[in-house]
């Protein structure tokens, strides 16, 4: 996917102004382009952002959210379904709404069932998956 996912940050967070303790919901679309595009083996996604404090973070305002990302879905030509549940803090500029640190872990799990002539295998595992990413930005040199 393309993480650094600016437009959909953007499109999401400055839309229209968010208050303090609101939740907003990234479209769709715009979740599966970030987390994996046309790739995505992920049908159903869902993420939204609750809006906890302003901070100065990296020399710039920021706005720090509590980011939820969920999805679920089939890759092609597998019989496992994957689903997630990730939460976490995503640190996004205010002017701009460009993603500076996004921290989110939460639980995974694959499930299906392979049929091959007289065997059935079945598949059930779980496990926690964390995603971790962060913009560096770099110092003016002072001269």
């Amino acid at each position: 996917g393309n993480l650094d996912g600016d437009d959909e940050f953007r499109d999401t967070l400055t839309k229209n102004p968010i208050k303090i303790g609101e939740t907003v919901s990234m479209a769709e679309a715009d979740a599966k382009k970030l987390f994996g595009g046309d790739d995505s083996p992920m049908d159903k996604m869902e993420v939204t952002f609750t809006l906890k404090e302003k901070v100065t973070y990296q020399g710039a305002e920021c706005a720090v959210f509590e980011m939820k990302w969920k999805a679920s879905g089939q890759p092609k030509d597998s019989p496992v379904v994957l689903s997630l549940e990730l939460t976490g803090k995503a640190i996004v500029t205010i002017d701009g709404g460009e993603p500076r640190k996004v921290d989110l872990q939460g639980p995974m799990s694959a499930k299906g069932q392979i049929k091959q002539e007289e065997q059935v295998i079945d598949i059930n595992g779980s496990g926690t998956m964390s995603m971790k990413m962060e913009v560096e930005v770099e110092k003016a040199s002072k001269k």
